[in-house]
């Protein structure tokens, strides 16, 4: 019951955003994400404790709050603009995307090796392979189905409608074989917490967090190139998506160390970008649910202490 109350709700917000204006729905929607700050005190509380480590002074309380509420603000924001790209063509995408470091991405195809991309739960990371399937570099979507099927369907219709495909993440090394072999893109989020037999410990936003190695074990396997991608807000729903320069594979170490060194190396790039906006980073999730295994090396030399 509660799975079709969801879906009936998400598919409300569509009818409406489709009458009104888009500068009204995109208000609403963002009043809605600022009503769920109020109302969801379990996430409100995730959200205030993960900026407390960032910004852990009590004069600092004011900041955190403002972030947290400006983080939950910027979840209606994304919601108004996931439910237009359910609809919206090829050519808006466009008009409402500037796009900057495109040749990176290029430069890696153009080697044919197959091209891993990362990014995060930052801005609209929905966006970015959208418009990517519209240009013709379409990719293979490394997810993890939502806990609501009526949801993952209705998310999956606009992940795949510009030619993308969308890969469970159980099983997604086995299933990465072939697309990388015929050169073709992965794209995958790596920001969230990783079950702790499966994850690597690196430091993100000066504290141990679980990763997924699934990035750097096919990018140490195949030799793939690893390039960074994120979108940005800017005014007036419009949107920017930056390609970074790709991230150099490390070549010396054990192959443990070696996936340590580029996860680390990756999620650097995803706390530059959190430091910059922290607004728009997913600060309601728990990020630094588990504390990593006694004498764990870090990044730096470290050895974590249980």
């Amino acid at each position: 019951m509660r799975f079709r109350l969801e879906y009936g709700a998400l598919l409300a917000a569509a009818a409406w955003i489709r009458v009104l204006p888009a500068p009204v729905s995109r208000r609403l929607l963002r009043g809605a994400g600022l009503a769920f700050f109020l109302l969801s005190g379990r996430y409100r509380r995730v959200a205030l404790e993960n900026l407390r480590h960032i910004f852990p002074l009590p004069e600092e309380n004011r900041r955190r709050r403002a972030l947290a509420r400006a983080s939950f603000a910027h979840l209606g924001t994304l919601l108004f603009d996931l439910l237009r790209l359910s609809r919206v063509s090829a050519a808006d995408v466009e008009r409402e995307t500037e796009v900057t470091g495109w040749g990176h991405l290029e430069n890696a195809y153009r080697r044919g090796r197959g091209v891993l991309l990362f990014s995060a739960h930052f801005g609209n990371w929905e966006r970015v392979a959208l418009l990517q399937g519209f240009r013709g570099y379409r990719l293979n979507l490394i997810t993890r189905p939502l806990d609501n099927p009526y949801l993952e369907a209705y998310l999956g219709r606009i992940r795949t409608r510009s030619g993308n495909r969308v890969l469970p993440k159980r099983g997604a090394i086995r299933r990465c074989l072939r697309p990388i072999r015929a050169g073709e893109g992965i794209a995958l989020v790596i920001d969230q917490w990783a079950p702790v037999p499966e994850a690597v410990f690196v430091d993100f936003l000066g504290r141990p967090a679980a990763t997924t190695r699934t990035l750097a074990r096919l990018a140490l396997r195949f030799h793939c190139a690893v390039v960074p991608v994120f979108s940005v807000p800017l005014p007036e729903g419009r949107w920017r998506i930056v390609y970074e320069p790709e991230v150099p594979l490390p070549d010396a170490g054990t192959q443990e160390q070696r996936i340590r060194s580029l996860t680390q190396e990756c999620t650097a790039v995803i706390e530059r970008y959190v430091r910059r906006h922290p607004e728009y980073w997913f600060w309601m999730h728990r990020r630094w649910r588990a504390e990593p295994p006694l004498a764990l090396p870090l990044p730096g030399g470290a050895v974590a202490d249980a």
